[in-house]
């Protein structure tokens, strides 16, 4: 089975393209309904964090995404034209984030790594990131942790 790549922008007709094309290699890859979807929240996690925090919001940026299976893995990339981590973020606290003490958001790289096998960000500075993620027929038991590479350009 072949990979694919594509771009997505800011619209909804993109990103249900690509939520789409990934649902295709899950369903050839014969991951399971729960998978599939488990897949798709972590591959739209990292498609979010690269419209807000790489591209400042701006959906006319476009992202790159290749996807391709491996054995019975499926590893996904997503590329985009921002600076990368700083540094990794701590752990959300469900408890502090209900309360008010934290903000609400920032649950992303916590669900990528709870659902994905491999999460590593490839840091070309300054001028791109490539977060890859690597999916097995099942989730991992417990959050991996996420590799960072700087490569200087």
């Amino acid at each position: 089975m072949d990979g694919i790549s594509f771009q997505v922008l800011g619209s909804d007709i993109s990103w249900a393209q690509a939520r789409a094309e990934i649902n295709r290699l899950c369903l050839a890859l014969s991951y399971s309904e729960e998978r599939s979807h488990e897949v798709l929240t972590a591959v739209e996690e990292a498609l979010s964090n690269s419209r807000q925090h790489a591209h400042g919001g701006d959906a006319s940026v476009p992202i790159d995404v290749h996807a391709r299976p491996e054995g019975d893995a499926l590893w996904i990339e997503v590329h985009d034209r921002g600076p990368g981590l700083k540094t990794i973020p701590p752990t959300p606290d469900l408890s502090r984030k209900l309360s008010g003490q934290e903000h609400p958001r920032g649950w992303g790289l916590f669900l990528m790594r709870t659902l994905a096998s491999l999460v590593e960000f490839e840091i070309r500075r300054p001028h791109s990131c490539n977060v890859r993620l690597r999916f097995d027929p099942q989730a991992p038991s417990a959050a991996v942790p996420i590799r960072i590479l700087e490569v200087q350009e």
